[in-house]
């Protein structure tokens, strides 16, 4: 005869059965091993033969070594304010909710029950579970109901870790996004500063053409000048004024982007005027190479990998037995006043097997698909390094070459607004003629803009070699729950 006693014993048994197997080791799939990165990292660097490399100290916040209080102010916003992270941030959450349910499989589940039911059975017929025939009743109940999967395989531990690498992967996912949001951003910023100033040279460059248009027409009131020269005069300078509408609409589509990034409605006057950021000094030789395994999207290959090798062994323990403990107690009765009553109770407890026996090798050909997948993951990790040590290469050297074309176009400058000089003072002796001021001048103004573009491209090879680094999200704020997200 089964008693509650004899049930007890059993689930005890059963329990400890399962605990036993457990300490012994029956969790089947492959133990994860982080991808060895080693062969892809090794030096040499191409970069290094360009005799730059950033510090690891600069990379973490490199917008700092801008030396710009407003482009760190406006960093500061983008965390809060931009609506691509707030997306990122729910994702994280959404993951974070989904691996707490995973980690609630493991442990057993509880519900409470409630029933009332009205039942009757004909009197022809018959209801072996219910009434007499011929009899209705009211049948009152309560208990609870208890069930618990033994992971005895590890199948719910490798979908627990599962979980814990999608978490991982999904907070990546945002740090990737700042990193990227912020280069975006700081790149806006120089494009609005450079065409400030590109606005303000311009402005210089037209008060000195006003003075010789100015010059040349009291000349040739005084008959000493020619209508001619008046006329290259103004033509020079509406040339000139011509350059100025194309730079406030690159402006004004400037300010919007930056804008957008901060999640704002598009805004005259967003960012006060001000000067373009000096080239922050890009220190050290022979950057490790470990540091790249920081940049976001390689730690997101890395966490899609482990995903991908625990979904293996989700997949083989689903081939053994699975062992689920339940049970039920109940208080039942068709009289209400006796739910309460110890005499009311009915219950079940006790372990339930199942075996896949045959399944036309459904179960193989998901192992077989998760392994395919794994590899996949790890040649994606393989491929992501690659690229991001590609991007790294490629920016190391626009850094060089553009900062290489700024310094030559400085000298340019030097050495025009010297001929300017120079051809004003002749043309004013009456050594030379207006042409050659004209011209002078038009070099000048050429050269002045083409200097301040080459500046601001520097500027934005830097920003391009830090985001290539991964630079930027130890110092972020997140705004979502500290995870472990190590590979």
């Amino acid at each position: 005869m089964v008693t509650p006693a004899n049930s007890i014993r059993l689930l005890f048994w059963a329990i400890a059965g399962a605990l036993a197997c457990l300490e012994a080791g029956c969790r089947v799939g492959p133990v994860y091993q982080p991808p060895d990165l080693s062969p892809v990292t090794a030096p040499p660097w191409r970069a290094a033969t360009l005799g730059l490399a950033p510090q690891a100290s600069a990379v973490t916040d490199w917008w700092r070594q801008f030396d710009d209080e407003e482009l760190v102010r406006l960093i500061d916003g983008l965390v809060r304010q931009n609506l691509t992270l707030a997306e990122a941030r729910q994702r994280v959450l959404a993951m974070q909710a989904v691996r707490r349910g995973a980690a609630a499989d493991r442990l057993p589940r509880l519900d409470g029950t409630g029933t009332t039911v009205h039942a009757a059975t004909g009197e022809k017929a018959v209801n072996p579970q219910g009434p007499q025939p011929g009899q209705d009743m009211e049948l009152y109940s309560a208990g609870f109901a208890a069930s618990w999967e033994l992971d005895l395989w590890g199948r719910i531990q490798h979908l627990n870790q599962v979980a814990d690498a999608t978490v991982a992967a999904a907070v990546e996912d945002y740090r990737d996004a700042a990193v990227s949001l912020a280069a975006d951003l700081a790149i806006a910023y120089l494009d609005i500063r450079t065409l400030q100033e590109r606005l303000d040279v311009l402005d210089r460059n037209l008060d000195l053409q006003r003075q010789t248009l100015a010059l040349a027409t009291s000349q040739q009131e005084a008959g000493t000048g020619t209508e001619f020269a008046v006329a290259q005069a103004q033509r020079q300078l509406a040339q000139t004024q011509a350059l100025k509408p194309p730079l406030r609409d690159a402006l004004a589509r400037s300010e919007n982007r930056l804008a957008l990034l901060l999640g704002r409605r598009p805004s005259d006057n967003l960012v006060a005027p001000g000067k373009i950021p000096q080239m922050p000094p890009v220190l050290g030789l022979g950057l490790p190479a470990e540091l790249l395994e920081h940049r976001a999207d390689v730690r997101r290959a890395i966490a899609a990998y482990r995903a991908a090798v625990e979904r293996v062994g989700a997949a083989r323990a689903a081939k053994y037995p699975t062992v689920t403990l339940s049970g039920t107690l109940n208080l039942q009765t068709t009289n209400p006043s006796h739910l309460l009553d110890s005499q009311a109770y009915t219950y079940s407890l006790g372990p339930s097997l199942r075996v896949p026996l045959f399944d036309a090798g459904r179960l193989d050909a998901a192992v077989q698909e998760r392994v395919a997948e794994a590899e996949q993951c790890r040649l994606a990790v393989d491929r992501t390094l690659l690229e991001a040590i590609g991007e790294v290469e490629n920016a190391a050297v626009g850094v060089v070459r553009s900062e290489e074309q700024r310094q030559e176009l400085e000298n340019a400058v030097t050495a025009a607004r010297r001929a300017v000089t120079l051809a004003d003072q002749l043309y004013r002796a009456g050594l030379t003629g207006l042409n050659d001021l004209v011209d002078a001048q038009r070099y000048l103004v050429d050269l002045q803009d083409r200097s301040l573009v080459a500046r601001r491209d520097a500027l934005v090879e830097t920003v391009h070699l830090y985001r290539a680094l991964g630079g930027g999200w130890e110092k972020l704020p997140t705004a979502i729950p500290d995870v472990e997200t190590k590979p």
